[in-house]
């Protein structure tokens, strides 16, 4: 599989406040425990009746970066860095490593594909110096030089390109961090495995470059988009939430779990994910997946290789374990261009919209 690797590890999420004088000194900025979304990012969606775009345009508006007064003892969420923070900067990334800011970086490379598309939708492709060979988004990332792989990267080459900071994600070889940092090299690493983390990642990358507001943007459109799923999906009753399964590799089993961006979305969707693991993706079992008969499969486009739908639906329904499935007799097999799907970056919005039109198309069919 391309685009990520899965992980079990989990993150954190800034909640110090912007009056912290801490913060003021430019002192650490821990990043802490998640935290689920607060009600106040909800309440422009309860605003706003209709379609999605409306609603994301009520969050980009209601920027809660512009230290407005919060009730005391309230954590800022979806943020992983107060708006007020300025350089010099210190902050603790997901690996619990401490990087000092002066200033912001100038010359970056990345190191996974979704922080790639990230720093391009953010105007900072001209500061990007290198990416790996997975980073294939937008076309202007193939014109970067290359580091290597995802998970094997050149630390040479990385070193020759005197970059000002590296960011990757916790998938990346914690050994091969530590040596980056041995060469004197700033490394940041974000956790991407839930969707508030993805949310709230995209403002830290953004807050660490100086373009604060443009992250919060593209952050509005995915928050913007959950609280218009939810909202509509809140008419739902139970008896209509199908049992559904996302299958990351079809060959193997290996699902999205509870704690996955996926799952996330699964039940923003108003659906019900089968594959409670326990872990946000791990391979479930043939005995699961046929007692809980999903009504529905969810594959990323780059596991049909090469066959259409109906070329997969039919060979699936040669296989006893898939044959008998609820949504594989009923021909419920949704497939989601994997770059949209896959991939924990701005383009995500674009995925989450075509899962709830199909999921869905009586709620959500004017997103």
């Amino acid at each position: 599989m391309v685009a990520f690797v899965p992980t079990a590890l989990r993150g954190g999420l800034c909640v110090s406040r912007p009056d912290c004088p801490d913060i003021a000194k430019g002192r650490t900025v821990r990043l802490l425990k998640p935290l689920t979304l607060p009600i106040m990012l909800l309440l422009p969606c309860l605003l706003v009746a209709g379609g999605c775009r409306p609603a994301v345009q009520a969050v980009r508006t209601a920027n809660v970066s512009d230290d407005m007064a919060w009730p005391a003892g309230k954590p800022y969420t979806a943020e992983a860095i107060p708006f007020s923070a300025g350089f010099p900067l210190t902050v603790t990334d997901d690996v619990g490593v401490e990087t000092a800011f002066d200033k912001a970086p100038q010359r970056i490379i990345s190191l996974a594909p979704s922080l790639t598309e990230l720093l391009f939708a953010l105007g900072l492709g001209d500061r990007i110096i290198g990416v790996t060979e997975w980073c294939k988004y937008p076309p202007e990332a193939l014109k970067k030089p290359k580091v290597g792989g995802y998970i094997n990267s050149s630390q040479e080459k990385i070193v020759s390109l005197a970059p000002d900071v590296i960011f990757c994600t916790r998938g990346t070889p914690q050994s091969f961090m530590q040596s980056l940092r041995g060469s004197g090299l700033k490394v940041f690493a974000v956790d991407q495995t839930n969707l508030h983390q993805v949310v709230s990642r995209m403002i830290a990358v953004g807050h660490l470059c100086g373009v604060r507001p443009q992250a919060q943007e593209l952050a509005g459109q995915i928050t913007g988009l959950q609280d218009t799923l939810r909202n509509k999906a809140l008419a739902l009753p139970e008896a209509k939430k199908p049992r559904v399964l996302f299958l990351v590799e079809i060959s193997t089993r290996f699902v999205a779990g509870p704690g996955s961006y996926q799952d996330d979305i699964l039940k923003d969707c108003g659906t019900v994910n089968i594959a409670q693991t326990g872990k946000p993706f791990a391979v479930l079992s043939e005995e699961v997946l046929v007692s809980s008969d999903p009504q529905f499969l969810i594959i990323p486009s780059d596991q049909l290789d090469k066959l259409t739908k109906e070329q997969m639906l039919a060979k699936l329904r040669k296989q006893p374990m898939w044959a008998n499935l609820t949504a594989v007799r009923d021909g419920n097999l949704i497939v989601l261009p994997t770059d949209e799907i896959s991939i924990p970056g701005p383009r995500l919005v674009q995925g989450i919209r075509q899962l709830a039109r199909q999921l869905h198309p009586e709620l959500f069919s004017d997103l």
